[in-house]
């Protein structure tokens, strides 16, 4: 009996372990996986989604086509950096600068909309004012919009050609030389 009982405690034993090595290998596994490639490869060359956020600030810089609320129609015919973003997001805060800076200088030539996601109004506009930003900024109350473009962390930026085409998504702070670059990917004519 005692030899039985010997075995039964070996072989559970041996099956905690190989539960432990096939948990571990999992997890190992799932964690080489690079992050964001799925919502690249499935946005790239694509029509970008439609959206319809209620406008927080920047409203002196648009034409809204549906009262207080912003949509993609809103920047029709115009490049535009869709900016997924959260005034409680450090990485967010960091890019706020360059994003601005950019946005001054160039908003001739391309439009520049800020998303805030898991936020509030009041929060939002604080941030603003806190960090300089003048670019229109909505909020993702409902969260549909960070939904439907598969945002899984903020910041995230998608980059829209003038067709509304999405050319380039990034997670992660933009900085000066992904946004001249884009500018100019988003300014010249789209190759046949």
């Amino acid at each position: 009996m005692a030899s039985r009982s010997s075995w039964s405690e070996r072989l559970r034993s041996f099956a905690g372990f190989l539960f432990i090595v096939a948990t571990i290998a999992l997890l190992a596994w799932a964690l080489s996986q690079p992050s964001g490639q799925a919502p690249q490869a499935a946005f790239l060359g694509k029509k970008a989604l439609n959206f319809e956020v209620p406008l927080i600030s920047g409203s002196e810089h648009l034409e809204l086509s549906s009262g207080g609320k912003i949509t993609l129609a809103d920047f029709a015919g115009k490049p535009l950096i869709l900016n997924f973003w959260a005034s409680w997001c450090q990485s967010c805060a960091s890019e706020t600068k360059t994003m601005e800076e950019f946005w001054q200088a160039h908003k001739d030539k391309i439009a520049v909309l800020g998303i805030a996601v898991q936020d509030s109004g009041e929060a939002v506009r604080e941030f603003a004012a806190a960090n300089g930003k003048t670019f229109p900024l909505g909020l993702d109350k409902s969260g549909r919009a960070s939904v439907d473009y598969g945002v899984s962390g903020v910041p995230e930026t998608f980059f829209i050609d003038a067709r509304g085409i999405v050319r380039h998504k990034t997670s992660g702070p933009v900085d000066k030389k992904l946004l001249q670059r884009m500018l100019e990917q988003l300014s010249s004519p789209p190759s046949s």
